[in-house]
């Protein structure tokens, strides 16, 4: 018998040595909530089906089974994940407008010019050169930006505002779309912006599918079991 068709016993201490531990409460954090969610038979059905689909794609097959999963395995997973929406629905469905304007902000995409440098005296040159209008951002950011944009010609993005340091994008979302923005420290960086353009987020099923895990995380993590 191959060693992915043995039973796995699997210890606390081994988990928490690999840093899975707390993945493994977390889930059963899930299990416990979704415990009492059935799924209607057609929605079993798109289940099995959705996992067939996975299980007969090009090489998937001999990868799972070499590891010993099974396409009930998958069939399993299938309706754990339809079951954990579910009660994501049940849970937050009234309530996930008014979240994402909350998040909205932070969830909105920007694409902006960057240029930073550690001489403060540079900066202010530059940024005169700029309003200027005597070079463009492009060049100046190529020859003079000290950071990983220098290589996209001070181009950046489109990134969401939240995944920016909190000055950064409290500067550009205060920023008008092709103004040069003076230059501002942030953290060891002397920093000169230029708005191009916001993409603002909408609440598609994307969407709609990310701020329920963000609300299944939270909520999960308030819910763990308290350590003896």
């Amino acid at each position: 018998m191959s060693a992915a068709n043995e039973a796995l016993v699997i210890d606390r201490a081994w988990l928490a040595s690999r840093g899975l531990l707390a993945r493994v409460v977390r889930e059963q954090v899930i299990d416990r909530a979704i415990g009492s969610i059935e799924l209607a038979p057609n929605e079993r059905d798109a289940a099995r089906t959705a996992a067939s689909e996975q299980w007969n794609e090009e090489g998937t097959r001999q990868q799972l089974e070499r590891v010993g999963i099974q396409l009930d395995d998958l069939v399993a997973a299938e309706e754990r994940r339809r079951r954990i929406r579910k009660f994501q629905e049940e849970t937050w469905k009234a309530s996930l407008p008014t979240y994402f304007l909350k998040r909205k902000s932070a969830l909105d995409q920007v694409v902006y010019w960057l240029l930073r440098t550690d001489d403060r005296l540079l900066a202010r040159e530059l940024y005169f050169r700029l309003k200027e209008g005597e070079e463009d951002f492009a060049s100046l950011a190529a020859k003079h930006s000290q950071g990983s944009e220098a290589m996209t010609c001070g181009m950046l993005g489109p990134a969401t505002i939240g995944s920016l340091a909190p000055a950064l994008g409290k500067l550009l979302l205060e920023s008008e779309p092709g103004i040069v923005r003076q230059p501002v420290q942030i953290g060891d960086w002397t920093v000169i912006v230029r708005l191009e353009k916001i993409l603002p987020c909408q609440l598609d099923a994307a969407m709609e599918e990310r701020l329920y895990d963000e609300l299944l995380d939270a909520w999960a993590t308030e819910h763990l079991p308290e350590r003896p």
